[in-house]
């Protein structure tokens, strides 16, 4: 969950589709996977005290994917 929390920061901003969050996190290719990742976002929204209908952190991006929307302050 919070190697996909850091792949998200890393990227702020920018919108990433299921599959290839799947391919650069978990090294699947193949798109019957997809809702593992909607079941991997809930679970850090809930981490985070996120709410998917008013996001702090994780939008969700209909019919694309995900997105990290907070900003990320670098040390």
């Amino acid at each position: 969950m919070f190697q996909l929390l850091e792949y998200l920061m890393a990227r702020p901003g920018e919108v990433h589709t299921r599959e290839r969050l799947l391919s650069a996190l978990w090294g699947f290719d193949f798109a019957s996977h997809t809702r593992a990742v909607d079941h991997r976002v809930a679970e850090l929204r809930s981490a985070l005290g996120d709410d998917a209908t008013d996001p702090r952190y994780v939008e969700t991006v209909a019919g694309v994917g995900y997105r990290f929307r907070a900003e990320v302050r670098r040390a």
